[in-house]
């Protein structure tokens, strides 16, 4: 059967700083390049195979980005003809809030996870921007830096956004990923989230369990499943961190009872030489998967649906009538 094996690679479109300037609005040159470097791939992918292939893209559009760059909609107004040749493409398009907050007291950027209320307004302006620019709500939600709570998935719930792809298993709960960075709160511990789709219980979000909600989740694949060093740190299936740990991950996803992969990498990758060096050694062991007819580049939506009928089968062509249209 062709292409039984789901492969959901999203990228995470961002600035290429974290903490960003108020004032310079730099622009996202690793998205650009990433999307110049995707572009003969997917041919090379579809013609291989005679299938489409769909890639997925996370966009920031939260306060962080209306702070800095005077709206929240930034990038899909100065790129508007990369996203439109995205979409002619049939990929995918969800949201990636943060919850970065400047903080005018000491004229610097603040995580502030901690803050009642405002992951959850992060993510209501995030959806609310994508739906006036896209016409249609987004496929999908994957929060910055691994954070999630209860309200966070409530608010999905609310929303109506079918699925999140947050999570990561068998990840420890710690305060902040960065440092040096100033943040508050803490983000969860996940050591004993799964690794296949649920949806999460009302009682805790990072298991399954009735009652549930109705967003489904879609856990990004972990070293937790791979024999590893116990001195060795949980690491993500995130392309562009050394890529003989990231391909060893990838390869149980594929090759496990009832498989799939869900894979991340942020457009900064292109920003680096050496992060594209492992990206693209991660890639490329994903695409001959790929073209071997083993597995097939897909939507959240398309990955669900195969694993629960296990037949692979056309993708709708949802975006053909996009409302989307944006003039430079």
């Amino acid at each position: 059967m062709f292409g039984k094996v789901p492969i959901v690679l999203v990228f995470d479109v961002e600035p290429d700083q974290r903490e960003l300037s108020p004032t310079n609005r730099p622009d996202w040159l690793g998205f650009k390049r990433l999307v110049n470097w995707i572009r003969p791939r997917r041919r090379q992918i579809e013609q291989a195979t005679g299938r489409q292939a769909t890639f997925n893209w996370a966009l920031r559009l939260d306060e962080q980005i209306a702070h800095a760059y005077g709206r929240a909609d930034w990038p899909l107004h100065h790129d508007h003809e990369l996203f439109h040749e995205l979409l002619a493409e049939g990929d995918g398009f969800g949201i990636h809030p943060h919850a970065w907050r400047w903080d005018e007291s000491e004229d610097r950027w603040l995580e502030d996870h901690g803050r009642p209320g405002w992951p959850e307004h992060c993510t209501r302006l995030a959806h609310a921007t994508f739906l006036k620019a896209f016409g249609w709500p987004p496929e999908f939600f994957r929060h910055g830096d691994r954070f999630l709570s209860q309200g966070l998935v409530q608010t999905l719930d609310a929303l109506a956004i079918p699925f999140d792809l947050t999570m990561e298993p068998g990840h420890p709960g710690v305060e902040r990923l960065a440092p040096h960075e100033r943040t508050t709160g803490s983000i969860p511990d996940y050591t004993a989230t799964p690794t296949y789709p649920f949806r999460p219980s009302k009682a805790d979000f990072r298991r399954p369990g009735r009652p549930a909600h109705n967003v489904w989740s879609l856990p990004v694949a972990t070293s937790c499943e791979i024999a590893t060093p116990a001195s060795q740190p949980v690491l993500s299936a995130v392309l562009g961190f050394p890529a003989d740990r990231v391909i060893p991950i990838c390869h149980a996803a594929l090759t496990r009872d009832d498989p799939f992969l869900v894979a991340v990498a942020r457009t900064d990758v292109f920003t680096n030489p050496d992060w594209t060096t492992q990206f693209e050694a991660a890639f490329a062991y994903l695409e001959q998967f790929v073209v071997q007819g083993a597995g097939r580049f897909c939507s959240p939506r398309q990955a669900l649906s195969w694993l629960e009928s296990g037949l692979a089968h056309s993708p709708s062509d949802r975006h053909a009538s996009t409302p989307f249209r944006r003039s430079a």
